[in-house]
């Protein structure tokens, strides 16, 4: 599994995308084409810097955001989800 950061960090176009590769070297395949994985909804603009660790619960994912608008005086905010690989592909809120 290969997730990924594309866009302008500072912009609400960015997102977290999701690959699977036959090998570390590749080739991959993108299971997000239309829209990220993770991408912006109502007070959280921007997601990206998507970090994963399996735990004995199953698997959390650790990004950053804007909450509440983008850029500015804002900070980014850390935020803790839940997600399962379900048929190969990463599905959130689990």
């Amino acid at each position: 599994h290969l997730f990924y950061a594309g866009g302008w960090w500072r912009s609400s176009g960015y997102q977290v995308g999701h690959a699977v590769c036959e090998t570390i070297a590749g080739p991959c395949e993108r299971t997000s084409t239309t829209a990220g994985w993770i991408s912006s909804s109502e007070g959280v603009e921007g997601p990206g810097a998507l970090s994963v660790a399996e735990t004995p619960d199953g698997w959390v994912g650790v990004y950053h955001a804007w909450i509440d608008g983008v850029g500015g005086g804002q900070i980014r905010s850390l935020i803790v989800e839940r997600f399962a690989i379900s048929d190969g592909v990463p599905v959130a809120g689990v």
